[in-house]
């Protein structure tokens, strides 16, 4: 039997101040006595993952492959930004602008639950049968949807030429 998981937390932040003060616009346009912005967004994404394999003979001519696992995966979001317009001379604050615009995303939160497990048979290492399910739940389906279920079936077959040559 072999066991394993992984666990991964990712964050990217960023800042960003863009003052273009009074005197450094361009003579034309609505900027020209100053603009500035001030960006702030932040992404952070939380994982984790286990699984759990497993062989085992139960006759010589019969080999099974038992796998089961979960994983789960937090994203989440958030934005502000603020400008501001004609400025003062000196000014390096959205606050310093005579008028002054803001916009704020609602932080969001995407969290996705799987679990699956499989089965595969192989019979005298020629043929292979493997049945599966897995089952997410996201917080994006709704409030009101609970899971998906996904099935998987199949079947290979390897068999030599030499069964079929005449000699």
């Amino acid at each position: 039997m072999q066991n394993g998981g992984t666990i991964g937390v990712d964050y990217a932040g960023l800042n960003l101040m863009k003052p273009l003060p009074l005197l450094r616009m361009p003579a034309f346009g609505s900027n020209r006595l100053g603009f500035i912005s001030d960006n702030h967004a932040q992404n952070r994404v939380f994982t984790a993952k286990v699984v759990s394999n497993s062989s085992w003979n139960p006759n010589s001519w019969l080999n099974l492959k038992t796998s089961v696992g979960g994983d789960y995966v937090n994203t989440e979001t958030e934005n502000t930004n603020a400008t501001g317009a004609t400025l003062p001379p000196g000014a390096q604050r959205v606050q310093d602008a005579a008028t002054i615009t803001a916009t704020d995303q609602q932080p969001t939160a995407v969290k996705t639950l799987g679990v699956y497990v499989q089965e595969q048979a192989g019979m005298r290492d020629r043929l292979f049968v493997t049945a599966a399910v897995r089952s997410d739940q996201n917080s994006a389906f709704g409030a009101n949807f609970q899971r998906v279920f996904y099935r998987r079936r199949a079947r290979r077959g390897f068999f030599p030429m030499k069964a079929f040559s005449r000699n």
